[in-house]
C-alpha cells in the first residue's frame, strides 16, 4: 500500500480501476461509485493495530479479508498476536533523549547489514493486489528509502 511515487507517507487507493484495479478478480473489486482515500500514516498510524485499521478503510471488504485473516483456522494467525501481546516495552524516564538511535546491524547468515531499524519485510507475495502498478517495487523502494531489509517472494507478480 504505497503511494504512485513508492514512498509509505501517504497510502492511496483508487477503486474506480484507474490503477489497474480492473485486473483483480471481480469479487476483490468494488463496484460502487469511485471513492478515494487518503490516510497520512505519519500522524494516524502508531501501531500495527492503526496501519490495520487504515487498510481497511483503504481495500475493498474483500481484499481487506483476503489480506489480513490467517489459513484454514487461523490458529497459526491468532498464537502470534497471543505471542506477540508478551512482549512489552518498557519505558525509561527521566533519561536523556536527544541521541537515541534505532540503527544496528542484522547478520544474516555470514553477511551482515547495517539498517536504520531493526526491521525486515518479510516475503508475502502479492503486493500487486494492493498496488497494481508498482506491486513489490513499491514496498522494495520503500524499504531501500527507509534503509530497511525486504524479502521479495516468490509469489511476486512484478
Amino acid at each position: 500500500m504505497s503511494s504512485s511515487d513508492g514512498s509509505l507517507s501517504e497510502v492511496r487507493y483508487n477503486h474506480s480501476g484507474e490503477n489497474g484495479i480492473s485486473a483483480l478478480p471481480s469479487s476483490m473489486r468494488k463496484t460502487t461509485k469511485t471513492t478515494k482515500t487518503t490516510i497520512d500514516y505519519r500522524t494516524h498510524c502508531l501501531n500495527l493495530n492503526d496501519f490495520q485499521r487504515a487498510a481497511k478503510l483503504v481495500l475493498s471488504k474483500t481484499l481487506y479479508e483476503y489480506l489480513s485473516s490467517g489459513t484454514g483456522d487461523e490458529q497459526t494467525l491468532q498464537e502470534n498476536q497471543f505471542a506477540f501481546q508478551r512482549y512489552f516495552l518498557r519505558p525509561r524516564v527521566m533519561r536523556p533523549v536527544g541521541k537515541i538511535s534505532t540503527k544496528t546491524t542484522l547478520a544474516l547468515g555470514n553477511k551482515f547489514f547495517p539498517v536504520n531499524m531493526p526491521v525486515f519485510i518479510s516475503p508475502a507475495g502479492l503486493h500487486g493486489l494492493c498496488d497494481p502498478q508498482y506491486g513489490e517495487c513499491a514496498t522494495a523502494r520503500a524499504a531501500a528509502k527507509a534503509n530497511i531489509l525486504f524479502g521479495l517472494s516468490v509469489s511476486t507478480r512484478t
